[in-house]
């Protein structure tokens, strides 16, 4: 028996039975547009997430239409800066639950349910194994954080959850080791690293405020 058989059958009876491995789970970064995923305006996060997550299902609808047709244009013709908020992500999905035409002429639906809180991992798992990126709010690290103007408004970016590393306790719930996110916001200032974020679950835990689980059909 050589060496390294033999280590791996020892590491293996010394592990015991039950004892999972670590995997890694998410989404096919390959289907992302990565040249595509980004905030024009700072205020237009939320549409630019949406937009990503089209480009993921292979259709464009950019962040510009998706704002003006949540926000209109104002009286110089631009469309309107927002930073958007849960009533205009559920707005934009519910016109779409019946069928939207993108760009490219190509017909589709798409739904989403918003959810307060954060994701659990049984939820993550089941999203990213049926390959749909998750949209969600987080907040910004406290370090960060600056007055927003407003009591009501909490600052943050609009973000897609696509990958993590967990294993499974012994009744089979994942546990996460680490969450991956992609920032438009991280992207439009720092290209280069385009918009790869990874978290611990604790500092998810703290940071998600609201998430949509988004399915998209053609």
């Amino acid at each position: 028996m050589g060496r390294a058989l033999a280590l791996a059958l020892l590491a293996a009876s010394l592990a015991g039975p039950g004892v999972a491995q670590a995997a890694r789970i998410g989404v096919d970064p390959a289907r992302f547009s990565m040249a595509y995923l980004r905030s024009d305006q700072t205020g237009w996060v939320w549409a630019a997430g949406i937009e990503q997550i089209l480009r993921y299902n292979g259709l464009v609808v950019r962040q510009e239409a998706i704002a003006k047709h949540i926000y209109g244009n104002g009286l110089d013709g631009k469309t309107s800066t927002h930073f958007g908020d849960a009533e205009a992500i559920n707005k934009t999905f519910k016109d779409w639950k019946d069928g939207a035409v993108d760009e490219a002429g190509r017909h589709f639906k798409a739904a989403a349910i918003y959810w307060p809180g954060f994701p659990t991992p049984r939820v993550i798992q089941a999203e990213l194994s049926a390959g749909r990126p998750i949209l969600a709010f987080l907040k910004y690290p406290e370090d960060k954080q600056y007055l927003s103007g407003s009591a009501n408004i909490v600052p943050g970016d609009m973000v897609i959850i696509d990958a993590g590393d967990y294993a499974p306790d012994a009744d089979g719930t994942p546990k996460f080791n680490s969450i991956e996110i992609r920032d438009p916001q991280v992207t439009w200032k720092d290209p280069k690293n385009a918009g790869f974020v990874t978290l611990t679950p604790l500092e998810f835990k703290k940071r998600v405020i609201e998430y949509w689980t988004v399915q998209v059909s053609r």
